[in-house]
């Protein structure tokens, strides 16, 4: 089955200024190949591939997913709280919904910066399987 990617930005708040955010996003979310840092705190789904896992800051998983886009290069994710054992392995289809994040804002030591080598991440709420 055709992996899909979904985007659905919603403004955290009412301002206009947040407004405007989301609809930059909708037209264009990534900046050379990544997230946008300038949607930060963004909602957003995306579906892809996992193609890396491996252990993260303060010891959530971090997730590698290829999203068979041109032009894309693989979005790191994390969780706020841990996805249930056995729930997201290697290969594994999935839709991750969460929040557009810096890897700046979630460790402000660097260390999470520096071992996905990216300046954004997906901070999942949910993963659902691809069927």
């Amino acid at each position: 089955m055709r992996n899909f990617l979904f985007f659905v930005f919603f403004s955290l708040s009412f301002g206009a200024s947040a407004a405007g955010l989301a609809e930059d996003a909708n037209s264009n979310p990534f900046l050379n190949g990544e997230l946008n840092p300038k949607y930060e705190g963004q909602l957003t789904a995306l579906s892809g591939d996992i193609i890396e896992i491996i252990e993260g800051h303060e010891n959530r998983k971090l997730y590698k997913l290829h999203l068979n886009i041109e032009g894309v290069k693989p979005v790191w994710v994390t969780s706020l709280a841990p996805f249930a054992k056995g729930d997201i392995s290697m290969n594994s289809k999935l839709i991750f919904r969460g929040y557009i994040a810096t890897s700046d804002s979630l460790d402000s030591t660097g260390r999470l910066k520096s071992k996905i080598n990216s300046e954004t991440l997906l901070l999942a709420l949910k993963a659902d399987l691809v069927k």
